[in-house]
């Protein structure tokens, strides 16, 4: 919203949100409809589409930019929004997976107020342009990790699954 207000068309957030809404929707189709057969190239790809969203937004050169960028953001998220909650049912056992489900909702209830405090805070002291590259540099090792750490491999694609 900050980039639309320096821009003076907060109009344009409207714009951009429905066209991240759409890339969910393609993501999430391309996921179901054959990426699950292959999630660590899924995966891989939607590491990529992120690392590439994150840097088109870091630019805030425009409405096109930003909205290419946010449009590759639902995108990845809607391939990779599944892997994680798929390879935790079928890694959980039974009997432990309500437990497990219920820690990690309420984790996420406190993670996306705690993420967007802690961006408030440093915008309230930074411009924004400083804000959204930093998103990218935490986001650039959590990328890296992603795609060299077997143990993360093994989740997303178990072992008895690779080459299906």
């Amino acid at each position: 919203p900050a980039h639309f207000q320096a821009m003076d068309a907060p109009g344009l957030l409207g714009a951009v949100s429905s066209i991240y809404a759409v890339g969910s929707i393609i993501g999430s189709i391309v996921y179901a409809v054959g990426a699950s057969r292959w999630r660590w190239g899924s995966w891989l790809v939607s590491l990529a589409l992120f690392t590439v969203s994150f840097g088109l937004i870091a630019t805030l050169e425009g409405f096109w930019t930003v909205a290419a960028g946010m449009g590759f953001i639902g995108l990845a998220g809607g391939r990779m929004g599944p892997t994680f909650p798929v390879g935790l049912t079928e890694s959980v056992p039974d009997a432990q997976r309500g437990r497990l489900f219920g820690l990690l909702n309420a984790l996420a209830l406190v993670a996306a107020p705690l993420g967007l405090g802690m961006i408030a805070l440093l915008l309230s002291r930074w411009p924004l342009q400083i804000g959204v590259w930093a998103l990218l540099v935490v986001w650039a090792p959590a990328a890296v990790y992603g795609v060299v750490s077997t143990n993360l491999r093994d989740f997303v694609e178990p072992p008895e699954k690779v080459g299906c």
